[in-house]
């Protein structure tokens, strides 16, 4: 008979008599610094200051008396192993107190007694013996009670899969002692088979490998009736682990998982639950899979919430994942300790099993060699089972972090599992049971031992690298996902910087909510095609869009500030951008195009500054998350910045450009006779807007006459148009801060004549036309029109180049001096034909044909009047001017009646008679 060689003193490692009380201090104090942490970046009141007391004091009561019990009581031990699990039992308490509070009491009460089952464990001598003579009693006890809960089982929660048993606020999950139980059951077996299978051969595999097979097979069938499939796929991995060990065959890893796949298949195709979390799993970013995904999503975002280092204990997000203190605490941690205490606790871990199976190397028996080795794989594989699920490499489990999660009967198993370790680490003079020689046809238990070692690093090393990828690689990717919270909740944070007028007037504010949030409000809703809007769900348009890295703070500081201010959790202040735009000129404009459709552009002629660019209808800024389907759907387009981006017939307004043309010709000729002959343009019979006083280019110009225009055209030929189109800038999309467009022209397949009175391919902007006009107030250069006051980092505006010289200082005056007087000032007022009912009016003015400072455009789409554009034009350029001159000629232009003109001296038109207010 052979009896199992006495473990002696010398087996254990004098070393850890220093290092264990010194790691038991590090773990100590972790667990001081997180509470204190959690009292200050946490406060509510559901997590109070008694909270945090009770877990510093029953976490030390626990491993404080713990760990003097067994350093007392079992010196030789391997007391290495206890700072790991105090160190992840302690950091469990710390994440559900911030998680889920109202839990805590509770789990403490299963920290003492996990600690009490502990204790027993490591101090029974007899206990591996025990184990290993009742193999078959104690499997079967554990079968049995699975069994119950097929009967008997509750489910705490009151929904869902009931796997525990118990009452009265206490509930005991029997699949855990089960894991336990057949690792002690598979250890004893594979002992005795071991050297008998090296003997014997393969021939008798079947009889020997029958009764192993179907006790897996029985709890395999009993786990998935419960549907409790993560324990389910936890056992079977383990097992494996321990066939491996046994014989070191990969062989049978093979086969086991071959046999697996099919299995695997049957279920996903028998088991709704299952086949829904493949589903998850293959794509969960699916539009349709958005509600039943929602618990692996929010996994994923909090890891790429929580980056390299993480937002701080207690400063996070992860209580926006669905049951994240059980199944999703390995997503909370990296959230609020990063990428860095990932890793930290994946070393720990990794450390943790790589003291058991050093224990099962040294162990002097194969029963106890596999036992420890068992406890090691069950320990590995269960945090490569949930952590692989929480980072996406495999289907979501329902099992447990070891030590980590909440769940009493998961902590007090694996508690005996360590008191068991510690248990076989140290030296009992007490013989087991018969041990056969080893047979040369064994592989040795010391490189088994060691490559499983090797996989199960692995396992760790893979969700490592996953974590990374989650955390760090693709962290820009997922905080812009459409659907992130953590996106809405960190934007609704961010202190947008103002957008003020050229008098610091606000256009655009922030305002704080009692919670910290950020509301964005609108002093100007008449600024709204310039401004734009600020929305998490559709984003951002007008100079919110242009500027939106510098209205969010994210230039202008250096990589080490950001990361600073992120580390600190400074919510992200955005810098003010100043406009051109004049307040008081754009609520006036806005108001005068009330209940038309069209826009109004007015600049300095001389810098290119916009000073009001209205469109109409508009919409409030502040209201376009609340109503941006209804925006979107609405026929009169209030979203579309019509100054910036509606494409439409010039007509008569190209009369100017036509004329320039024609008058830099050597020697130009005189204006075609009669000047109020029709042109038909698609059926229509076009003719001047008011009778010509004369035969002369004056008298065609300021009637808006398009007979003379067409015939001028047809002589110039398309290609001096397309030189002069492209010469003011008709052609080109405009450099702005807007978005703007330009039609697609093509000279060589246009009509002449048409395109000369604005009504053929050629298609302009109120922008566009802008710069012709400001062209002729700043002596034939066309200056940079642009809304920035000055170039910003963050803003995508135009690079604001020097004036674009056009035509000739003398043509320009010449051109001013031709344009009709309407008060003080000067314009041109035209029609243009845009389909079989829509008409469209456009003046072009300058404040005065002296002093030319101010240049406006007004386009309007079917107005009442055609003089409408004209009296809006003329109010404003009388408001750049001087606000009381304004309001005088309003005055006088209230009291004549519509549809009639007054005249200059010269006999063309002065301005409408209706008033500027409508």
């Amino acid at each position: 008979m052979f009896t199992q060689p006495l473990r002696t003193a010398r087996d254990s490692r004098p070393a850890s008599k220093v290092a264990a009380p010194l790691l038991m201090g590090l773990a100590a104090l972790f667990v001081l610094v997180g509470a204190v942490n959690l009292y200050f970046a946490a406060p509510t009141a559901a997590l109070t200051p008694w909270h945090l007391l009770g877990l510093v004091g029953g976490w030390t009561l626990a491993w404080g008396s713990g760990y003097t019990v067994l350093r007392t009581r079992l010196p030789h031990g391997d007391l290495l192993l206890l700072p790991p699990v105090a160190l992840l039992t302690g950091w469990g308490l710390l994440l559900l107190a911030r998680l889920a509070p109202g839990f805590l009491a509770r789990q403490l009460v299963w920290l003492l007694l996990g600690m009490a089952t502990l204790c027993a464990t490591a101090l029974w001598p007899r206990l591996p013996r025990f184990l290993r003579r009742y193999r078959y009693s104690l499997l079967g006890g554990g079968l049995l009670l699975l069994s119950a809960t097929l009967i008997f089982g509750v489910n705490p929660s009151g929904q869902g899969a009931r796997l525990w048993l118990g009452a009265h606020g206490f509930y005991f999950q029997p699949s855990e002692l089960l894991k336990l139980l057949a690792v002690s059951y598979l250890a004893s077996y594979l002992a005795d088979r071991r050297e008998v299978l090296g003997e014997l051969g393969p021939h008798l595999w079947p009889a020997v490998l029958g009764p192993l097979l179907l006790m897996i097979g029985l709890a395999l069938v009993l786990l998935a009736w419960q549907k409790d499939l993560g324990a389910a796929l936890l056992f079977y991995l383990t097992a494996l682990a321990l066939l491996y060990l046994a014989w070191g065959k990969s062989a049978h890893v093979a086969l086991g998982l071959l046999l697996f796949a099919p299995v695997a298949v049957a279920g996903a195709k028998l088991s709704s639950r299952v086949a829904l979390r493949v589903s998850i799993w293959l794509n969960p970013w699916a539009p349709e899979q958005a509600d039943r995904a929602f618990q692996i999503l929010q996994s994923i975002f909090a890891m790429a919430a929580g980056g390299l280092v993480g937002e701080g204990l207690g400063q996070g997000r992860p209580t926006l994942i669905p049951a994240v203190h059980t199944d999703f605490v390995y997503a909370a941690l990296v959230n609020e300790f990063g990428l860095v205490g990932a890793l930290g606790l994946l070393a720990v871990l990794a450390f943790l099993v790589q003291r058991g199976l050093r224990l099962a190397q040294r162990s002097k028996s194969p029963f106890e060699s596999f036992l420890a080795g068992g406890i090691s794989a069950l320990i590995g594989i269960q945090s490569w089972v949930i952590i692989a699920g929480n980072a996406k490499l495999i289907p979501i489990t329902g099992v447990t972090l070891p030590f980590l999660s909440y769940g009493g009967s998961s902590l007090v198993t694996l508690m005996a599992a360590i008191g068991l370790l510690l248990n076989l680490s140290a030296p009992h003079p007490l013989p087991l049971s018969l041990s056969l020689p080893h047979a040369r046809t064994v592989v040795p238990l010391r490189r088994t031992t060691g490559r499983l070692g090797l996989v199960l690093l692995v396992l760790l090393a893979s969700v490592a690298v996953s974590t990374g990828s989650w955390a760090v690689l693709r962290t820009a990717e997922l905080r812009r996902y459409p659907t992130n919270p953590n996106r809405i909740l960190a934007e609704l944070r961010i202190r947008r910087g103002r957008i003020v007028d050229r008098r610091n007037t606000p256009l655009a504010d922030i305002h704080i909510t009692e919670d910290g949030f950020v509301e964005r409000t609108y002093p100007v809703p008449e600024a709204a095609p310039v401004v734009g809007y600020a929305t998490l769900e559709y984003g951002t348009g007008g100079i919110e869009a242009t500027c939106d890295a510098a209205l969010r703070g994210d230039v202008g500081r250096a990589p080490w500030q950001l990361f600073w201010a992120g580390l600190l959790h400074e919510d992200p202040q955005g810098h003010s951008v100043a406009l051109t735009l004049d307040a008081r000129l754009q609520q006036t404009a806005q108001r005068l195009l009330a209940g038309q459709r069209g826009a109004v552009v007015l600049v300095d002629a001389h810098t290119g500054e916009v000073l009001a660019l209205a469109s109409a209808p508009t919409y409030d800024p502040a209201s376009v998350a609340g109503l941006w389907e209804s925006l979107r759907d609405d026929p009169d387009a209030p979203l579309l910045n019509r100054a910036t981006q509606s494409l439409v017939q010039p007509g008569a307004s190209l009369e100017t450009v036509v004329l320039s043309a024609i008058l830099q010709e050597t020697e130009p000729p005189p204006p075609a006779a009669p000047l109020a002959a029709p042109v038909t343009v698609n059926g229509a019979a076009l003719t001047c807007r008011v009778t010509p006083a004369g035969e002369t280019w004056e008298a065609a110009f300021a009637a808006a006459c398009p007979a003379p225009f067409a015939e001028a055209g047809a002589a110039l030929g398309a290609a001096r148009l397309q030189d002069a189109f492209a010469a003011w800038g008709l052609t080109a999309v405009p450099d702005f801060e807007l978005p703007t467009v330009a039609a697609e022209w093509n000279a060589a397949q246009t009509d002449a004549a048409q395109e000369a009175i604005g009504q053929g391919s050629l298609l302009v902007t109120p922008l566009q036309m802008a710069g012709v006009v400001a062209t002729l107030g700043n002596g034939g250069a066309r200056p940079p029109l642009h809304l920035l006051s000055q170039a910003q980092p963050g803003c995508a505006g135009p690079s604001l180049p020097q004036p674009t010289p056009v035509i000739k200082p003398e043509l320009a005056a010449q051109l001013r001096s031709q344009w009709p007087a309407w008060g003080e000032a000067i314009g041109h007022l035209g029609t243009a034909l845009a389909g079989p009912d829509r008409e469209l009016s456009w003046f072009l003015g300058l404040n005065s044909a002296h002093i030319s400072r101010y240049a406006v455009v007004v386009l309007l789409e079917n107005p009442p009047h055609v003089e409408d554009a004209a009296t809006i034009g003329v109010r404003l350029l009388q408001e750049s001017v001087s606000p009381v001159a304004a309001i005088s000629i309003s005055r006088k232009l209230h009291g004549d009646t519509h549809g009639q003109c007054q005249r200059s001296a010269s006999g063309q038109p002065a301005v409408s008679q209706r008033s500027a207010s409508g």
